[in-house]
């Protein structure tokens, strides 16, 4: 990473690709700000940093996500991990893909280039990559949901935000609950979660 001229991506991401996004939504009136914008956001912003293209996400693609994501709950329901182990083959193939062919002047390159020098077996590189593609769109994408919610429930703090925005997104003050109409609490795994809310309303069920 130390390779990588971060902060010209991280301004690209942010005053360009971020921002014509942002300016086209806008014009809308109203948006889903997690699938039309976030999930979007995030999935560029990794495959900038990777350099590479960003794979068309189609329905076999979001099919494959939701159950590579389902799997990490495998050890609770043992019918996830197939389908997750398919999914992850999928998806490390697509990262076999980038290494065989490196586009130029992101991590892939650096990674397809000095692989030999790291004595890491392919396999596990290929996997190491996998995942932080991965959590490179997914996570981030709900954290940045998640704090659109929590400033839209706080009008002072949207106003302090938008006073330091850049200007396409100073245009509209019409940011509402609207715009977050799906903003997810949690992660893709939640087995725990969901399952102790369901101890808990069970618990206080029977204590009535």
């Amino acid at each position: 990473m130390r390779t990588l001229d971060l902060p010209a991506i991280e301004a690209a991401a942010l005053s360009g690709i971020a921002t014509e996004r942002l300016g086209g939504l806008l014009d809308r009136g109203s948006f889903d700000f997690v699938a039309d914008f976030s999930d979007w956001f995030t999935m560029a912003a990794i495959t900038a940093v990777l350099g590479v293209t960003p794979p068309t996400e189609d329905e076999t693609f979001h099919r494959l996500n939701r159950e590579l994501d389902a799997s990490m709950d495998s050890g609770v329901d043992a019918e996830l991990e197939g389908p997750g182990l398919r999914a992850r083959q999928h998806f490390n193939a697509l990262v076999e893909s980038w290494l065989d062919d490196p586009p130029p002047g992101g991590a892939i390159e650096y990674l397809a280039e000095h692989q030999q020098e790291g004595g890491v077996e392919k396999a596990v590189l290929v996997n190491s990559i996998r995942a932080f593609f991965h959590a490179g769109f997914e996570v981030p994408s709900r954290f940045l949901g998640n704090a659109v919610a929590a400033l839209i429930r706080q009008p002072a703090a949207m106003a302090a935000l938008l006073h330091t925005a850049p200007r396409s997104i100073r245009r509209s003050r019409n940011w509402s609950a609207s715009a977050v109409p799906s903003t997810p609490s949690a992660g893709p795994v939640r087995r725990t979660p969901r399952s102790a809310a369901r101890r808990s309303s069970a618990a206080r069920s029977s204590s009535r």
